[in-house]
């Protein structure tokens, strides 16, 4: 199972607080007998919260929008795959750290992630770190 990541995007709408985007896409497959589905592209969007500290920025956001899973569902001695959209919500923070004026170092991002397919949901955790590029005040 692979993880290709689209970098998220925020856009400042007041002193601390913002619009985010989040995209990433899921390169995996359910190879169980059993319906399952594999998230493989969610995009989702929300507010964000920061406290903007000189060199420090912990951050909260609550992110919705939708999810396209796909299952290998079992079919009597073959399989069929199948696909859906869903609804996504992502809840989650992490911390900022500043490098340079308009490099800064994500320490780490928590995210609570559910896809609400239909009939059942399906619930992760998702963690990340990385680089933050800052074009622009926050």
């Amino acid at each position: 199972m692979g993880r290709l990541s689209v970098p998220s995007s925020a856009r400042s709408v007041g002193r601390g607080s913002g619009l985010e985007r989040s995209l990433w896409r899921l390169a995996a497959a359910s190879h169980e007998r059993r319906t399952f589905y594999v998230p493989q592209f969610m995009a989702l969007y929300g507010p964000r919260f920061t406290l903007a500290l000189p060199k420090f920025h912990p951050y909260v956001h609550a992110l919705f929008g939708t999810v396209h899973g796909e299952a290998i569902v079992p079919a009597g001695d073959a399989v069929a795959k199948v696909s859906e959209n869903a609804f996504g919500m992502g809840l989650g923070g992490g911390v900022n750290v500043s490098v340079s004026r308009h490099l800064w170092l994500r320490l780490i991002q928590v995210d609570y992630i559910r896809a609400q397919f239909n009939p059942n949901s399906q619930n992760e955790t998702r963690i990340s770190a990385g680089l933050v590029f800052r074009f622009g005040n926050w």
